[in-house]
């Protein structure tokens, strides 16, 4: 299938789609409640480490939005313990426990 403006589908599935214009890459997904597609650039280097199974397609999006991999689970949760997020997480999921039992004694 072609794309007139992003060139030729030569990946897809789960709402993701990869175009080729013309050597050029973009990478697209669906966003919001619409599911509306975005597209960004998609770096050549970046599309053969999805080809040769080193990363998904959720990392392939992740790096055209952001410009940077997402990180490692082991490296996510490091960072989350590091800047204090998950007290402040458990801490708000406290609170509202506490006032969601509150209202519903009242």
């Amino acid at each position: 299938m072609e794309n007139e403006k992003y060139g030729i589908l030569i990946e897809g599935g789960n709402g993701y789609a990869v175009y080729d214009k013309k050597g050029n890459l973009t990478i697209s997904w669906p966003t919001g409640i619409a599911d509306v597609p975005v597209y960004r650039p998609l770096d050549q280097a970046d599309y053969q480490e999805f080809k040769d199974g080193k990363r998904t397609m959720s990392d392939l999006s992740f790096k055209a939005a952001y410009g940077t991999w997402p990180l490692p689970q082991e490296e996510q949760e490091k960072y989350y313990e590091e800047q204090g997020i998950n007290d402040m997480l458990a801490k708000i999921k406290k609170e509202s426990e506490q006032n969601w039992s509150g209202a519903k004694n009242e």
